[in-house]
């Protein structure tokens, strides 16, 4: 409930054996950002990189393209060059700023286990994405990326559902 209404973003992270210290030493080394082409996608932007800029962090801008093909048959789909024209933008514009970028698009059946695998994949890393913070009934409808994320993602997840009018 406190996702779907609260007005700014929110750090989650797991409860661990071992308590992160508060130290000065930046705790997250990359944040990837999964965008779907979305103005509300593009939302989370702004406080991710707030906290990039923070921790000193790189940021991986992740797009999935899902795999529409049968297993095994390893044609491309069309939609991943335009994916790849769309992130090389946006990174364009955030290393223009400043910011250490790298960009990828990743084919696969389900977005949520391929963004967990990139966050798997570097080490200290932080997920952030927007989210429309639906309801449950919505939910169990449509799916949500981010209630999967949030519910399986060992790595810690910056979550923000920007208000309606930004949308």
């Amino acid at each position: 409930e406190l996702l779907r209404r609260a007005p700014i973003p929110l750090l989650l992270m797991r409860p661990t054996e071992n308590a992160l210290a508060i130290t000065a030493e930046p705790i997250f080394d990359n944040i990837v950002i999964p965008l779907d082409g979305s103005k509300l996608g593009e939302q989370i932007l702004e406080p991710a990189l707030g906290l990039a800029r923070l921790m000193e962090a790189r940021c991986t801008l992740l797009r999935v393209v899902e795999a529409r093909s049968p297993p095994g048959d390893r044609r491309e789909p069309p939609e991943k060059a335009q994916a790849e024209a769309y992130l090389e933008r946006v990174a364009e514009i955030l290393r223009e700023q400043g910011y250490q970028v790298r960009t990828r698009v990743v084919v696969a059946r389900d977005a949520v286990e391929a963004i967990l695998a990139e966050a798997a994949a570097q080490a200290n890393s932080l997920i952030a994405l927007a989210t429309h913070g639906r309801g449950s009934l919505n939910r169990l409808l449509l799916g949500s990326v981010a209630d999967k994320l949030i519910r399986t993602a060992a790595s810690p997840v910056l979550v923000y559902r920007p208000p309606e009018k930004s949308r």
